[in-house]
């Protein structure tokens, strides 16, 4: 029988070190470094690398270059401690670069106190959470999106929208004087899809020169606009571990039994699954037969959605099962320190679903099978 403390503490092994332990376990049976799959590991993970010791992070610290700021956060800071003095140093187009967990949605609800802002946001849940956090903070928010068009007065501080509906939301706000615009998750611009025409009307109206300031944030940056200054912020952050089950036909017992483990830990664990259907079934009923409380989060469950959406947290349960709405639209408030990714994903949403793990000495474990080996492959080619 496998130890699962001895599988979390000594067996998992650091992505940027070679595998040279293995659990007596059949179920787990071989532990690799995830990103061994890949040609470029360093580069992957680097902005979540765990090689700078707790000491040498433990205090704020910033190098100002020309047109560029960049600060590595300790873990008690936040980007809306900074932003407002950063932004005064800068140009009138901001780059801003921030990882998942950093605050750049609340430094925009902060930013908003005294400036005049239209936030753009990537999806509706992002803005219903956003929107219920601007209420907490007591900003006088208007929101205009698909399914709420408030109205825009004098006193108004901050507007929510989407792609889709920005023009909108200039037309109600009286245009585009005295307004900070804001782009979150701006590196969309490059692969919106079916959003592409959406994303490419604000694009152009960024480049307009009316807007008091065009501030672009990304906690995944791809490029950076031209004519933009650069404020960069960083968290320290684990880097991931993986766990290779191959085609195991236990792998399900293996997910119960880790998440009986973590049970009494403080945090709430997170399962990243790409299935709405059996495959969520069956994981589903392995946690309620070990005596595990969870509940699912996607556009199948849209109670759950909105709890989340407007609390941040999911309360009384043990283990938060989600689709891509976790990884990319909503931000948890509560602790989570534990996150098993049961699907494939791209380099940059692994970032963001590792960011989650807002707990300390948090894990982030992959369960590599056949779907993500097939995936890693075709990354390298």
């Amino acid at each position: 029988m496998y130890n699962l403390e001895e599988l979390l503490n000594d067996f998992v092994i650091p992505a940027s070190q070679p595998a040279t332990s293995q659990p007596a376990s059949q179920t787990l049976e071989n532990i690799n470094a995830l990103l061994g799959a890949y040609e470029e590991p360093d580069e992957l993970w680097a902005p979540y690398s765990t090689s700078t010791s707790t000491n040498a992070i433990a205090a704020s610290t910033s190098t100002q270059a020309t047109n560029a700021i960049t600060r590595a956060l300790a873990g008690n800071e936040y980007a809306s401690d900074y932003l407002a003095g950063d932004l005064e140093q800068l140009g009138g187009r901001v780059l801003l670069a921030a990882s998942t967990g950093a605050g750049k949605n609340r430094a925009m609800l902060l930013l908003a106190k005294t400036q005049r802002v239209i936030v753009v946001l990537h999806t509706q849940i992002a803005l219903r959470q956003q929107y219920a956090d601007s209420q907490r903070l007591g900003v006088k928010t208007a929101r205009q999106y698909q399914h709420a068009h408030d109205t825009i007065d004098s006193d108004t501080r901050l507007v929510l929208t989407t792609p889709e509906s920005l023009q909108n939301a200039i037309n109600a706000a009286g245009g585009l004087a005295g307004w900070v615009l804001a782009i979150d998750e701006y590196h969309q611009l490059g692969y919106a899809g079916y959003r592409s025409k959406a994303w490419r009307m604000v694009d152009t109206m960024a480049k307009r020169p009316e807007w008091a300031r065009v501030i672009y944030m990304t906690g995944t940056p791809t490029h950076t606009p031209a004519g933009c200054d650069v404020l960069e912020y960083s968290k320290p952050r684990q880097q991931p571990y993986a766990v290779d089950a191959g085609k195991e036909p236990r792998i399900e017992r293996a997910i119960r039994d880790l998440l009986a483990w973590h049970k009494n830990r403080t945090g709430a664990a997170i399962v990243y699954l790409n299935d709405k259907g059996p495959r969520l079934a069956q994981i589903g009923a392995a946690l309620t037969a070990g005596g595990i409380t969870w509940r699912a989060i996607n556009s199948d469950q849209p109670d759950n959605v909105a709890e989340l959406a407007e609390q941040g947290i999911v309360a009384g349960v043990d283990v938060i099962i989600g689709t891509a709405i976790l990884e990319e639209s909503i931000s948890l408030h509560q602790p989570v320190d534990l996150i098993l990714c049961l699907s494939t994903l791209t380099e940059h949403q692994h970032q963001q679903l590792a960011a989650r793990a807002r707990a300390r000495a948090a894990k982030y474990i992959m369960y590599i099978g056949a779907e993500q080996a097939e995936h890693a492959e075709q990354e390298r080619c």
